[in-house]
């Protein structure tokens, strides 16, 4: 299998962070679907939103605009970030599938803030579609390159994986749990 061609760019989040995108290596970010992060950090925790997009220029400028009450503390503050994500395999099903695994794995980073840090209101789980088979490789190669980028929200991927399947159990136990109570009350 051959390795995936991941682009990743870090910009301001602002219309001149946009504007910034220009070399000849974005066109993976600019003609493709893509998958963004906009985060802040206050205090050494993170607030973070996943989006998936087929025009990040578009898509950024309803971001800036926006007033709903979680978009605020992204859009005042003079030290937001914007990561973009683009690699050869992007189209519709890979973003929403690489935006679900992020926001599930974004669960486990402890710098993220435990209130209110991941600021998406549903998840994209996909059914099949054309590289379905990679999409593991595609994420892992992503969540890499993320690394280099911003460290403290991209951990390293081998801790990563450990803390995203203790919280994936933390949470069916709770599930189970509240099974129970239930039962028990019933």
């Amino acid at each position: 299998m051959s390795k995936v061609n991941t682009v990743v760019k870090k910009v301001a989040y602002s219309t001149e962070g946009l504007l910034s995108i220009g070399d000849i290596q974005t066109v993976l970010l600019t003609d493709y679907p893509t998958v963004y992060f906009i985060y802040d950090k206050e205090n050494l925790k993170y607030s973070v939103y996943v989006g998936e997009t087929n025009d990040v220029f578009r898509r950024t400028k309803q971001h800036l605009i926006e007033t709903r009450e979680d978009w605020q503390e992204l859009n005042t503050s003079q030290s937001s970030q914007m990561l973009i994500l683009g690699n050869e395999f992007s189209n519709k099903s890979v973003t929403l599938d690489l935006e679900n695994k992020f926001m599930n794995y974004f669960l486990g980073v402890p710098s993220i803030k435990s209130d209110k840090g991941i600021n998406n209101r549903r998840g994209n789980p996909q059914g099949k579609y054309y590289t379905k088979e990679r999409i593991d490789e595609i994420f892992k190669e992503a969540w890499k390159k993320l690394n280099h980028e911003e460290p403290n929200l991209f951990p390293d991927f081998k801790i990563i994986k450990i803390l995203h399947y203790l919280s994936h159990l933390l949470s069916k136990s709770s599930v189970n749990l509240k099974i129970k109570l239930k039962n028990k009350l019933s």
